[in-house]
C-alpha cells in the first residue's frame, strides 16, 4: 500500500503540472501568485492523504474489474471532491474557467488514482 501511495501522489502531482501548465496555462495564469515552496508542499501531503484514501476505498470494496474500479473513481470525485471545489469556486468568485479547468484535473486525478489502485492493490 506504502508504493501505491507515493506512486499515486507524484502520478497526481504530475498530472497537475502537466494539466495547468501545457492544457489550462491561462487558467494558471488567472490563478494570479505563482505556487511557492509552501505551495508545493501542502500539494504533496494532500495527494499523499487522498491517494491513501482512494486506495483503501479500493482496497475494502468488491471491486471485480476496471469497469467498478472507473465507477467508484467517478464516484470519488461526484460526492467528495466536487462538492468541495463548486463551494470554493461559489464563495472565492472566481471564473467558470477556473472551475471547469480544475474540476477536469480532479476528475482525471480521481480515475488515475483509482486504475494504479486497481492495478498496484489488487
Amino acid at each position: 500500500m506504502t508504493a501505491y501511495i507515493i506512486v499515486g501522489a507524484i502520478a497526481t502531482w504530475v498530472l497537475g503540472w502537466l494539466w495547468y501548465q501545457y492544457l489550462f496555462p491561462k487558467v494558471r495564469e488567472e490563478f494570479g501568485v505563482p505556487p511557492s515552496t509552501r505551495t508545493f508542499v501542502i500539494t504533496a501531503v494532500a495527494l499523499l492523504v487522498l491517494s491513501a484514501a482512494v486506495g483503501t476505498f479500493i482496497k475494502n470494496r468488491s471491486v471485480v474489474d476496471m469497469a467498478d474500479t472507473l465507477r467508484l473513481g467517478f464516484k470519488i470525485w461526484v460526492g467528495f471532491l466536487l462538492p468541495v471545489l463548486v463551494t470554493f469556486w461559489a464563495s472565492t468568485r472566481q471564473s467558470l474557467n477556473i472551475l471547469v479547468a480544475t474540476a477536469g484535473y480532479w476528475l482525471v486525478a480521481a480515475l488515475l488514482l483509482a486504475i494504479l489502485a486497481d492495478w498496484m492493490l489488487l
